[in-house]
């Protein structure tokens, strides 16, 4: 709840912060991404390891067996799964996958 209350107090903010979250993303800069992408789970951080790295975990098995198939596919998560210590990216390097950033 306190999360809930945090997020929807900060919203006035959220055109700016949404541009820099932008502007991270189109920059390619993954560690300023989860900086300001992971910011409200530094209040919370047993929500963080919930509701992004074990979530993360349980997906890994499902995203590593659609890329050995041979059809191509489109895997959507929210941008926090992609970055920071256990992100998606970085599982999958871990695992011999090399995934690229597309402009």
């Amino acid at each position: 709840m306190r999360l809930l209350d945090q997020t929807l107090s900060e919203l006035k903010d959220s055109p700016a912060e949404m541009q820099a979250v932008l502007g991270a993303w189109r920059r390619g800069d993954a560690a300023r991404l989860a900086a300001l992408l992971a910011r409200e789970y530094r209040a919370f951080p047993a929500l963080y390891r919930p509701l992004v790295t074990e979530r993360n975990q349980r997906w890994l098995p499902q995203i590593e067996q659609l890329l050995h198939d041979e059809r191509n596919c489109l895997v959507i998560v929210g941008a926090l799964h992609l970055v920071g210590e256990g992100g998606l990216l970085e599982l999958l390097r871990k695992d011999g996958f090399t995934p690229q950033q597309l402009n």
